[in-house]
């Protein structure tokens, strides 16, 4: 089997050692896949749905203004596109008061509904979220865009 894993990680993985976490600043990369408007992305998610979920079992964090918005290991991979995943956090997982839903994306799927967000830090908020409602496989998930959270991108 071809890997494209380092000789000393494979080794630990063998060995049923588990791999240090890997830093956000080699996670949460900006690409030229990107979706510049969150209104498109929650209509592509809507009608076509998400290419793959997975779960993850790493930890992730959100962090905004010195509050801590969600600390789970429950969040999934979504891939929005075929090439590379990004982190979608169940909307359960978010601090009580952090996460404001309101209006309406105006989209044409009939499996669900997106909804726009803020989050909420001490003094800061950040409005690159997408609430997604519905019956198709992202219902209940939250799709945050991390670099709106001053997590390093690149």
């Amino acid at each position: 089997m071809t890997t494209f894993l380092k000789p000393k990680l494979q080794k630990q993985i063998q060995n049923g050692r588990v791999p240090p976490p890997i830093p956000f600043s080699l996670l949460l990369r900006k690409s030229k896949l990107t979706f510049e408007s969150l209104s498109a992305l929650a209509t592509k998610i809507i009608t076509t749905g998400p290419v793959k979920i997975e779960s993850t079992p790493r930890r992730v964090r959100g962090l905004l203004d010195g509050v801590f918005l969600f600390d789970t290991t429950k969040a999934l991979h979504l891939w929005e596109h075929k090439y590379f995943p990004q982190f979608w956090i169940p909307i359960s997982e978010f601090a009580p008061g952090v996460l404001v839903k309101s209006e309406k994306y105006e989209t044409s799927g009939e499996k669900g509904q997106a909804f726009k967000a803020t989050l909420k830090g001490a003094k800061q908020t950040s409005d690159r979220v997408i609430v997604f409602e519905g019956d198709f496989a992202g219902d209940g998930l939250v799709r945050v865009e991390f670099s709106a959270l001053g997590m390093p991108t690149s």
